[in-house]
């Protein structure tokens, strides 16, 4: 593969792993963190490779400069002048591979951090979210509960009753409200909203404990 082959390609790669990236903003998973790790692996393998020809680009310049060097029967010094010119730019489009691809598998190993950090971010907030589920599926069946109650009572024990189970209700919305906020939250930042949603379900089992 030359070196221009190789640049098209990490281009290729880096522009797809742009937009997949693009595609799962919000969420991040094993998948998402497997291919960021492929990412890097494939720009290292690609980095080696650009050495390996670079190495070779080089020495065949040089082999070609020491052969215009011993033509001591008919010197041409035009030959001579533009072999070792020749070798200097092979060094310095060597150089220039080498680095550019360095870059591009710092850049990887960048984006496979930030997947990692995604990754982690993604499982702590889908337990933070599965934990106060619970919490609201439990409210739910006591509202479910007090008006199945109510529709037996009569008088101000059924207004009472009703009163309770429209109380829970009101809680009830409101904790889902904050939560369903963490949840459309940028990934990165759902922590934000820790602080309404501990509130709400504070206010949530308060109204829990008063119709127990």
């Amino acid at each position: 593969m030359s070196l221009k082959s190789l640049k098209f390609a990490s281009a290729g790669a880096l522009l797809a792993g742009s937009l997949a990236a693009v595609g799962c903003a919000e969420r991040t998973d094993l998948g998402d963190v497997q291919a960021a790790r492929d990412d890097v692996r494939e720009e290292q393998h690609e980095t080696a490779e650009v050495r390996q020809e670079a190495a070779e680009d080089i020495a065949e310049a040089q082999r070609d400069e020491a052969a215009a060097r011993h033509e001591v029967m008919r010197p041409n010094t035009d030959e001579l002048r533009d072999a070792a010119q020749e070798t200097a730019e092979t060094r310095q489009e060597a150089a220039a591979a080498i680095q550019e691809e360095k870059q591009e598998t710092a850049e990887a190993q960048a984006e496979l951090q930030n997947t990692e950090a995604r990754f982690q971010a993604t499982q702590a907030r889908d337990k933070y979210v599965a934990d106060h589920q619970q919490k609201l599926d439990a409210a739910a069946k006591r509202i479910e509960a007090l008006n199945d109650r109510a529709a037996n009572e009569e008088g101000a024990t059924k207004e009472a009753t009703e009163r309770q189970a429209a109380e829970l209700q009101t809680a009830h919305d409101r904790a889902e409200e904050a939560l369903d906020n963490v949840e459309s939250a940028e990934l990165m930042k759902w922590n934000d909203h820790k602080n309404n949603v501990k509130q709400a379900f504070d206010a949530l089992q308060i109204e829990m404990d008063q119709s127990a």
